[in-house]
């Protein structure tokens, strides 16, 4: 079965879209965000862990931005 153009174009649109849906957040824009949004410091997920590490709270600086201290990463509250 043969597509037309217009049709596969339209998928090929479609594919793109979705794989850039979901890109990684930078953490300079999301210290910005965090502004506005409930965010956590979590430590990074390990494969040989089976409980999941409590949140810390986020740091702030002067400039109105979040961190997170040492070994923790900012994450968005309900992602």
């Amino acid at each position: 079965m043969k597509l037309p153009a217009a049709s596969s174009a339209l998928l090929a649109f479609a594919l793109v879209g979705c794989s850039l849906w979901d890109k990684p957040v930078d953490s300079a824009d999301l210290s910005l965000s965090c502004e506005v949004t409930k965010c956590e410091c979590r430590a990074p997920k390990s494969a040989w862990s089976f409980h999941d590490n409590p949140a810390q709270p986020v740091a702030w600086r002067s400039d109105g931005s979040a961190y997170c201290p040492q070994g923790l990463s900012l994450n968005r509250v309900g992602n």
